[in-house]
């Protein structure tokens, strides 16, 4: 199961045993993944606390428990879907040593479950781009804007001090049940901290490989991207940190941006397309793939293949059957909704094969090193 994988993938980290302290949290789950954490308790014994909550409240209440419970100085958390290498902690710890002004590290996220279909191969290309370009950009003005929910360390004493506020948190009169990772660093920067991107922190996540949960997946991520925008809209004008805020305030620009004026051009371009299907809507596709060569010319550098090219297809992809997503979470940013995430059991994709652990699925994993 994966979440055996995944403990026992922090269990075998490069990282002093005696400043490791694993919590395994069972939100409430309904299938067999308390069995396997059991299993991962047998087989790591005292270095795995496990922790079974009778009743499923939602991932924040599951990260509050383990926050709880923890005693480092640097808390990570790790989805039960998801493995990292040997060098990962270490690599993500070693920002917090080197400024004193970092309060939380991205991970840097890598689709495991690549070879389950198209799905997965043109999100492979995404993640690449979205962290090793997007992310490290926002990383050089220290504004991440989201630590991923896959692999994400923060420093305690800032989780401790925002947990009632990010536990309590509310939109439109209802309880925040989403984005609890983009929540969480919204409150990280609140706090003048910065937010910074670690490419050699690696983890490998299961993604959805059918269409429904895929459009799952990204409502959840664009509603959670409108709710937190207008959070952080909130503080960045302010001087709410000592250091430079303005590349911060930029991106969170370009985030309205995207949000905004890309959606509004989406209506009028669309019914263009119904008014000229075979004209307008050509040029359209054949814009949507040039400008999908520039995150493909990126994974040919990143990884030296032409796997990129799916990014072209990916393009194709959303506009027909994904670009109704964005403007539809535009409207309903206050429903929410969660993915189930996937049990997998196929092969890991060769060029990783070396570098992981074998086998994942879904409770959340807490690290706290010392």
């Amino acid at each position: 199961s994966g979440v055996l994988s995944s403990l026992t993938s922090v269990a075998a980290s490069d990282y002093p045993p005696e400043k490791l302290q694993i919590i395994g949290v069972n939100d409430g789950s309904r299938d067999d993944t308390w069995d396997w954490m059991c299993r991962a308790g047998v087989e790591l014994g005292s270095r795995l606390e496990l922790v079974n909550c009778p009743v499923n409240r939602g991932k924040r209440h599951a990260l509050d428990e383990g926050f709880r419970r923890s005693r480092g100085q640097v808390l990570v958390t790790i989805d039960s879907d998801s493995v990292i290498t040997r060098e990962t902690l270490r690599c993500l710890v070693s920002p917090f040593v080197r400024e004193a002004n970092v309060g939380a590290v991205a991970g840097n996220v890598r689709v495991w479950n690549v070879d389950s279909g198209m799905i997965p191969r043109m999100l492979d290309v995404s993640f690449c781009f979205s962290f090793d370009f997007m992310r490290a950009s926002q990383s050089r003005v220290n504004t991440v804007m989201c630590t991923p929910g896959a692999l994400s360390a923060y420093r305690r004493d800032l989780v401790l001090k925002v947990l009632p506020e990010w536990l309590g948190q509310t939109f439109m009169g209802q309880p925040s049940v989403i984005g609890e990772d983009r929540a969480l660093t919204n409150f990280i920067l609140r706090e003048g901290a910065h937010v910074v991107f670690q490419r050699n922190a690696v983890v490998f996540t299961v993604v959805p490989t059918q269409y429904r949960a895929l459009c799952g997946m990204f409502l959840r991520w664009a509603r959670s991207n409108v709710r937190e925008t207008l959070h952080m809209t909130t503080f960045a004008f302010r001087r709410f940190r000592a250091t430079p805020a303005s590349g911060a305030r930029i991106n969170l620009l370009l985030q309205w941006s995207s949000m905004l004026v890309s959606q509004l051009l989406l209506v009028p371009l669309l019914f263009q397309c119904c008014i000229n299907p075979l004209t307008n809507g050509l040029s359209v596709v054949t814009c949507a793939m040039t400008v999908a060569l520039i995150p493909a010319f990126f994974y040919l550098m990143r990884t030296r293949t032409l796997n990129g090219l799916w990014a072209v297809q990916f393009a194709v992809f959303w506009l027909l059957a994904l670009s109704w997503i964005n403007l539809y979470a535009l409207v309903t940013p206050h429903h929410s909704g969660w993915l189930t995430r996937q049990t997998v059991t196929g092969v890991v994709p060769r060029r990783w094969a070396r570098r992981r652990p074998a086998a994942v699925h879904p409770a959340e994993s807490l690290v706290g090193a010392g």
